[in-house]
């Protein structure tokens, strides 16, 4: 879904490109759906918690080869957009946001149209791949590095999780949805990355502007996927509206201090787009912010009126 050109520039063959990668998407869907079902027939415990650590197994293990399989790319070829690209990030990035997480259902319709809603399993791979895709990124395919630092994603993570939350997420744990925790994850996922990134920017802008864009890219994929799993999780803006606020505040942050910093813009095309992004998540998330604070002025006068998805706009941050 990234690395072949056919998937992004005119086709000469009898299909287009947008059929072309709806298809590729299609057998990723199929592929998840039968992974998942096959775990699901395997297990002989009557545990939906028991059912998706294994998927979060499998997961981890297939994102272990996908990565591998991609690893140590060689640039584009002379002349093309991607040709200073030697770490090989940018075809990474590319099929993260290009990778499925929604399905279409003939059951719920709008307008004669079918209406996609988030395909879990599928959501959860993207989310999966785009965290070991930018830690990959980060450490600059250093193998010996990559172990350590997912390690210490982990500890942030956990860290990160005990400062926002405390102890509400272990005061009803079994009324927390397997859903919710995956949004969860992702939200704290999201604030983790730009936060690695933040500390790395100076020194990939100076020296690999096209791996700096790809982490920042892959970022926003991570925040997207949390964004789309977050959707429908109502009880989430009830309970934990100021987390929401917490953390998209600070991640505004990150992008506003990246963009600043970002110059020779005219000189070097993938700082240019890097900050194209960066301008327009930082607006997206401090609109984001803006629309909390609101929420949370009237949030005990009604807690039951607070929806998730007035809190989110359907389209991305793109």
């Amino acid at each position: 879904m990234s690395v072949d050109a056919i998937f992004h520039s005119p086709s000469k063959t009898v299909l287009s490109c947008p059929e072309i990668l709806k298809y590729v998407q299609d057998l990723v869907r199929a592929i998840t759906l039968f992974a998942f079902k096959q775990l699901k027939k395997a297990r002989t415990e009557d545990d939906n918690m028991v059912e998706w650590t294994e998927y979060d197994s499998w997961c981890q293990e297939a994102v272990r080869v996908m990565l591998q399989c991609v690893s140590n790319l060689s640039s584009g070829i002379i002349g093309s957009e991607d040709s200073d690209d030697s770490s090989g990030s940018l075809p990474i990035a590319l099929c993260i946001r290009n990778f499925p997480t929604t399905i279409e259902h003939e059951s719920l319709k709008k307008d004669g149209f079918s209406v996609p809603s988030v395909f879990l399993p599928c959501a959860v791979l993207r989310m999966v791949l785009a965290r070991g895709a930018l830690q990959q990124c980060l450490v600059a395919d250093d193998t010996k590095k990559i172990a350590s630092f997912a390690a210490e994603w982990e500890k942030s993570r956990t860290s990160v999780y005990s400062q926002l939350f405390g102890d509400r997420l272990h005061v009803h744990p079994d009324k927390i949805t397997q859903r919710e925790r995956y949004a969860l994850d992702a939200l704290l996922d999201g604030l983790i990355a730009f936060s690695e990134i933040y500390k790395e920017a100076d020194e990939m802008m100076a020296n690999d502007s096209p791996r700096f864009h790809a982490c920042i890219d892959i970022a926003d994929s991570i925040c997207d996927t949390s964004r789309l799993l977050l959707v429908g999780c109502d009880r989430i803006a009830e309970d934990y509206l100021d987390v929401l606020h917490t953390v998209h505040e600070k991640i505004a942050e990150y992008c506003a201090a990246m963009k600043r910093n970002v110059t020779s813009v005219f000189t070097h095309p993938h700082l240019r787009r890097a900050k194209e992004l960066l301008t327009i998540l930082s607006l997206f998330f401090r609109r984001l912010t803006d629309t909390y604070k609101k929420g949370l002025s009237s949030f005990k006068r009604d807690r039951k009126q607070q929806k998730l998805a007035s809190y989110f706009p359907s389209g991305t941050a793109h």
